[in-house]
């Protein structure tokens, strides 16, 4: 069982391993593989509104893209909070990293939405809602734990440095990602409402 892959991916060691050893061609396709699994997360609630060519196509051009923007926004932001906390490593550093280390969380996300989708039903939608929610929460608390073990080597930071640095991050990135989303949403002049979510419901028991 130690030997299955997606164990093994959520170990630090493993993670910081692949990360050094591989090029960043080799990053940037891991980039590409995260990015179709998180989005096809995102549009599994939908993907009975679109045939089988459509979401290949949609898939196919911008899962990619989505994996490339999130890594290279992200891994950019660390950076510069990283140097004002005297970070030692550099960006490309960072971008292997935090490829790496957001691809068994994407894997998660995506066997989990899949698994709700096919084992659950509006009788026990609540209780399976809540459980996947947990298994995610957990997934994303060890993702988390494993690049700020990874985070700290390469920085050479000790062990609160690394903490602040990456809690600095997150709440950066979380933030300019929430204020631009919303300068979206005023310039297009809508706003989000529950349509979305009612959707995304019947799209679990609707197919």
């Amino acid at each position: 069982m130690k030997h299955f892959l997606l164990f093994r991916l959520f170990r630090a060691n493993t993670l910081g391993q692949l990360a050094a050893e591989h090029s960043l061609i080799c990053a940037g396709f891991i980039n590409a593989v995260t990015g179709s699994l998180l989005l096809v997360t995102i549009l599994s609630p939908l993907l009975s509104l679109f045939t089988p060519a459509l979401t290949f196509l949609l898939v196919i051009l911008f899962g990619p893209l989505l994996g490339f923007l999130i890594s290279s926004f992200y891994s950019r932001v660390e950076y510069v909070l990283g140097k004002l906390f005297s970070g030692k490593a550099a960006l490309e550093q960072l971008y292997r990293l935090y490829a790496w280390s957001l691809l068994p969380f994407a894997l998660v996300c995506f066997i989990t939405i899949f698994a709700l989708q096919r084992f659950s039903s509006p009788d026990n939608f609540r209780f399976a809602m809540t459980g996947g929610g947990i298994f995610l929460f957990l997934a994303g608390l060890v993702s988390l734990r494993n690049y700020g073990i990874n985070l700290r080597a390469v920085q050479n930071f000790s062990v609160i440095r690394g903490i602040g640095c990456q809690f600095s991050s997150l709440l950066t990135a979380l933030l300019l990602m929430g204020g631009l989303a919303w300068l979206l949403y005023f310039m297009l002049g809508t706003v989000p409402d529950n349509s979305y979510l009612g959707l995304c419901l019947n799209g679990y028991f609707h197919r």
